[in-house]
């Protein structure tokens, strides 16, 4: 893994750290003195660190605050002084405290209702970001499917006892190196029940973090397979077996094979209503891991031990996406926050970042007559679709600041996202060719599409 400049991005993570309120959940919100600006706990990834480590490490250090991570939120992209910063996002549980020291970085920690939160923020990128936190589940339960690290050489296949020989094949120290590399990466997902292949590569593999939450290894011959060979009743029995444990809704970890994990991804996937967005096989120390929430697929990525897999954290809602959804994380242009006495580098990168931020404004700014339809069709057509209701919120903000439950309507007519937006809530529409131009709107507060059959025959 890189030092968090993977395809010329800075990396970085963070959480929306919440914890049960009165009257909903209340969110953990960090004032920076540097920037005088209030956001999320978050940073830069260390060399060698995976942004789930970072997530855990930044919410630590900047608010003493001890936390599970839920369904991965829609990451944001904006420039920066050096180049353009991603920051991934989770949901994260609130589940104690190591204590918060107020410091240069960040020198106070406040808890706000959702809405207070909105508020609060400095930045809308951050605004975005609540808002696909609030459109969700808050509390969801973890089932990991994990492939087995690196085991030493097989034995040979005609010898005798063979199939014994090679479920007693232990990690070899690469393995060993990866297992308590992964204790510490699944156990940012809490506590949860590791139920492994007989196999001593799959119970060893686990073992580290078992010991590390303080459980025990249960094996299942219902995910073992012998001799590289699996039976189609041991595939239907580790199917029902993997769908029984996704529909419990308790947390869990299973480990097992290159042959059945398919098998058993599939079946955890369609017991929560949904399938895999990616067949390919996952390689050794590789894991998906699936959120779940009454019964429902909320979230599913998918994690190596070396790179944040692609498209990671933006598949929160892969089972629901549109085929054709780009999420293209696309956001320019926020004031750069004075940082003391300024080098004629930093005056000459605040000028450019402030040109990119009034060209932005100007690109992406609804026209005034451009109805949501209308402005979701040319910005997805310009610039994509990042899994996230950014479009959305920018066409709201501008051109109908009163409608605030705007998003909880679109959401119970289909949309999750810009793009399903434009296919789930105004199927009625006929896809064009060409971008046409607008019919207007009859108030500023109205989010009725323009009648595009009517443009269509006058194009």
């Amino acid at each position: 893994m890189t030092d968090g400049a993977e395809q010329g991005r800075l990396r970085s993570a963070g959480a929306v750290v919440w914890r049960p309120g009165e009257t909903g959940p209340e969110i953990a919100l960090v004032h920076r003195p540097r920037y005088d600006d209030w956001s999320y706990p978050k940073g830069k990834r260390e060399p060698a660190e995976h942004v789930l480590a970072t997530a855990i490490r930044e919410v630590a250090e900047e608010t003493g605050l001890r936390v599970v991570l839920g369904r991965p939120l829609a990451p944001t992209v904006y420039p920066v002084a050096s180049g353009m910063k991603q920051v991934h996002y989770w949901a994260a549980r609130h589940i104690g405290e190591v204590g918060f020291v107020p410091n240069d970085e960040v020198d106070e920690v406040v808890w706000l209702p959702a809405e207070k939160a909105r508020e609060r923020l400095s930045y809308e990128r951050d605004v975005a970001v609540l808002e696909d936190f609030c459109l969700g589940p808050m509390a969801t339960v973890p089932l990991i499917l994990l492939r087995h690290a690196e085991a030493g050489r097989k034995p040979d296949p005609t010898g005798p006892e063979w199939a014994a020989a090679d479920l007693a094949r232990p990690l070899d120290p690469s393995g060993l190196a990866d297992a308590d590399t992964l204790a510490g990466l699944l156990a940012s997902y809490g506590r949860c029940r590791p139920v492994s292949s007989e196999a001593e590569r799959c119970t060893a593999t686990v073992r580290p973090y078992a010991a590390a939450v303080g459980v025990a290894v249960e094996t299942e011959p219902a995910f073992t397979v012998a001799s590289g060979h699996l039976p189609a009743s041991v595939a239907r029995a580790g199917a029902q077996r993997s769908a029984a444990l996704a529909a419990a809704g308790e947390p869990a970890v299973i480990c097992a094979h290159r042959e059945n994990l398919p098998v058993l991804i599939g079946a955890a996937f369609g017991a929560l209503g949904a399938r895999p967005t990616d067949a390919s096989p996952l390689r050794k120390g590789e894991f998906w891991v699936l959120q779940s929430a009454d019964g429902a697929l909320a979230s599913a990525e998918r994690h190596d031990l070396e790179n944040l897999a692609e498209p990671g954290a933006a598949e929160a809602r892969s089972a629901m996406r549109p085929p054709n959804c780009q999420r293209l994380a696309i956001e320019v242009g926020y004031p750069t926050p004075p940082e003391g006495r300024p080098t004629m580098a930093d005056e000459i990168a605040r000028a450019v970042e402030s040109e990119i931020a009034n060209l932005a404004d100007r690109l992406t700014a609804p026209g005034p007559d451009e109805c949501l339809r209308c402005f979701l069709m040319r910005m997805i057509t310009e610039f994509g679709c990042d899994g996230t209701y950014r479009w959305t919120i920018r066409w709201r903000d501008v051109r109908a600041a009163a409608t605030r439950n705007l998003l909880n309507q679109l959401s119970r007519r289909g949309g999750f996202c810009d793009c399903e937006v434009l296919m789930n809530v105004f199927p009625d529409y006929p896809q064009v060719s060409v971008a046409l131009p607008c019919a207007g709107m009859s108030r500023l507060s109205s989010w009725k599409p323009c009648d595009l059959r009517r443009l269509r025959k006058s194009a």
